[in-house]
């Protein structure tokens, strides 16, 4: 189950890191630059036939934007004369495309812009594919890990893959320890003619010489 959700959060956060991706594609970053006069800026992007390009712009004074062919530079596919612009166009051919903007003013002129390359129809396929096919993968292997076994000890695993083992005989039962010999001092000895005690047994008493009882 751990293992499950844990596949489940991966497959989330990869989906995600995929969606934006796909959508920063879409998005440009606004640039500002500084064109001195009668100088020009040249911006260049990368794209496949069918992309649509995309821009937006506005500057301190006129200047002449336009966008270039993918064979040279020569080769105009939009071209205006303002203080600001906003417009798209279809790349009819992979290559690169230029974006210029010219300062023909005796001054510099400050142009802040946004330009995006959106993917086309077979591009956007391509990709929509590659999102389905990354998502069954990551969930089969979800899958996977959710219905395979957890892992046996290695000593039960040994034992299964042994069968001809012979299992180790069982612990003995715990046994209370021996209770320790005690040494008993012997009994003592009296006189039955005095009474009195005998230290050292013998025959006779040692205090008054009567015969003692041999037991």
């Amino acid at each position: 189950m751990h293992l499950g959700r844990k596949a489940s959060g991966i497959l989330a956060t990869a989906l995600l890191c995929l969606l934006v991706v796909a959508a920063s594609a879409r998005t440009g970053a606004s640039t500002s630059v500084t064109i001195p006069a009668d100088d020009i800026h040249v911006e260049s992007k990368v794209a496949s036939a069918g992309s649509r390009l995309t821009w937006s712009w506005s500057s301190s004074a006129k200047v002449v934007f336009s966008v270039s062919g993918a064979t040279n530079e020569t080769s105009v596919l939009y071209r205006k004369e303002s203080f600001t612009d906003a417009g798209s166009t279809t790349l009819p051919r992979d290559g690169t495309y230029f974006l210029l903007w010219l300062n023909e003013n005796s001054q510099e002129v400050n142009v802040t812009y946004t330009v995006t390359v959106e993917p086309g129809e077979v591009s956007m396929a391509v990709i929509a594919f590659v999102l389905v096919l990354f998502v069954v993968c990551v969930a089969a292997v979800a899958l996977y890990l959710r219905r395979k076994p957890a892992a046996e000890p290695e000593g039960l695993a040994k034992t299964r893959e042994a069968p001809g083992i012979p299992k180790p005989p069982a612990a003995p039962p715990d046994l209370p320890p021996p209770t320790p010999e005690i040494d008993r001092a012997p009994a003592p000895v009296f006189c039955p003619h005095c009474g009195s005690r005998i230290a050292r047994p013998g025959k006779f008493c040692e205090h008054c010489g009567g015969r003692l009882m041999q037991l």
